[in-house]
C-alpha cells in the first residue's frame, strides 16, 4: 500500500500531518462533549482500528433504532449504548417441503429425503429423467431407468387449484410455485416446482433503508436469487408500522389461497388474476384501499412501470 512505502513521499507526509491536525482538534472539542464516555469512546475506537487492521479495512456497523435506526460504529453502541443497537437475532429459515413432495410418485420422493434443506427446484418433463436442484447442483431422481410419463404429471396437476395465464399455479396456503411447459396444443409436458421458504431476520440488512428512509426501494438479481424472499420479510416489518398492500403477481409473496400466509405479518394482499391486469391492479389498490406501502413482487413491462409511477406520484411508498 502508498503507506507501506519507505521512505514516504513528501505529499503523504503532509497529508497525514494535517490529518493528525484536524484530528487533534476534532479530539479536543469531543473530549468536552463527552467526558463522561471518554473511556469507552476510545475503547470501541481501539477495537475498531483494531478490527479493521485485520480485516482488510472493514468496518462493522450497528443499526441504532434509537436514531431512526442510522447505521453507527457497532463498536461504539457496544460501549456506549448497547440498548439502542438493533439485536442481531440467527435467521429462522422455514423448510415447509412436505406438501410439495407429497405431489410427487413416492420413488421420485424417496430419492430427496434428507436432501430437502438446500432443495431449490424439481423438474419434471416428459419422458425425460426428472431431476432436482440441491446447492446449485443438479441431482437425478430415482432409477436409471425412471422417466417421466403423461400420467406423473397429470397426477400431479390434478391436485393443483389450476394454472393462470402465467403458467403458474400454488398450494394451498403455501409459499412454494410450481409452473407448466405446454407443446403447441396447450397439453402440459413439464413441470418446474420451486420451493419457497421464508427466513424471519434476512431484512435486518436493510434496517437502514427501511426504516431510517423512506424512499421506494427495487431489489434486482438473478432468478432465484432471493429477491421475494427478503420482500416477504421486508413486507412484514414495515407492516407492524404501516399500512401494507401487496400486489402479488403469482400468489408468490403471500402463497396461494384466500388467506396469506402468516410470514407477510399484517400486510394486506391483493390477487392479481392475469399478468395482464397488474398494472390495473395496483392503480386499483392504491384508489380503494389506501395503503401506504406498496409491495410488488415482480414489475417488468411498461404498464407496470407506469402503474407504479402514478402509485409514487400519489405519495405510496413502493417497494
Amino acid at each position: 500500500s502508498l503507506f507501506a512505502r519507505r521512505p514516504l513521499p513528501r505529499d503523504v507526509l503532509e497529508y497525514a500531518a494535517n490529518d493528525v491536525s484536524l484530528l487533534l482538534v476534532a479530539y479536543t472539542k469531543l473530549e468536552l462533549l463527552i467526558a463522561d464516555q471518554l473511556s469507552n469512546v476510545k475503547q470501541a475506537s481501539d477495537e475498531r482500528a483494531c478490527h479493521a487492521a485485520t480485516s482488510g479495512g472493514r468496518r462493522r456497523v450497528g443499526v441504532d433504532v434509537c436514531n431512526a435506526h442510522a447505521l453507527a460504529s457497532r463498536e461504539l453502541l457496544e460501549a456506549c449504548r448497547p440498548d439502542a443497537m438493533q439485536a442481531c437475532l440467527p435467521l429462522e429459515v422455514s423448510n415447509d417441503v412436505e406438501p410439495l413432495l407429497s405431489l410427487l410418485p413416492d420413488d421420485i420422493a424417496e430419492t430427496l429425503s434428507g436432501r430437502t434443506l438446500q432443495l431449490s427446484d424439481i423438474i419434471l418433463d416428459k419422458g425425460r429423467r426428472p431431476q432436482a436442484w440441491c446447492e446449485g447442483k443438479r441431482i437425478f431422481l430415482g432409477t436409471k431407468e425412471r422417466r417421466v410419463h403423461p400420467e406423473d404429471i397429470d397426477a400431479i396437476v390434478s391436485q393443483l387449484g389450476g394454472f393462470g395465464t402465467d403458467n403458474r399455479a400454488g398450494l394451498e396456503a403455501q409459499l412454494h410455485r410450481i409452473s407448466a411447459i405446454r407443446n403447441r396444443a396447450e397439453v402440459i409436458i413439464g413441470l418446474t416446482m420451486r420451493v419457497g421458504r421464508h427466513v424471519n431476520g434476512n431484512a435486518a440488512m436493510i434496517s437502514d433503508l427501511l426504516f431510517h428512509h423512506d424512499g421506494s426501494l427495487l431489489f434486482l438479481g438473478e432468478p432465484g436469487s432471493g429477491k421475494t424472499t427478503i420482500v416477504r420479510e421486508v413486507a412484514r416489518l414495515l407492516a407492524e408500522m404501516s399500512n401494507v398492500l401487496i400486489v402479488d403477481t403469482s400468489n408468490e409473496i403471500a402463497g396461494d389461497g384466500d388467506v396469506p400466509h402468516p410470514c407477510v405479518g399484517l400486510a394486506r394482499r391483493l390477487q392479481v388474476c392475469s399478468l395482464d391486469e397488474q398494472g390495473s391492479v395496483m392503480i386499483e389498490g392504491v384508489q380503494n384501499h389506501t395503503p401506504e406501502v406498496m409491495v410488488i413482487d415482480e414489475i417488468g413491462r411498461p404498464a407496470e412501470v407506469e402503474a407504479a409511477r402514478t402509485c409514487k406520484q400519489r405519495g405510496v411508498r413502493m417497494i
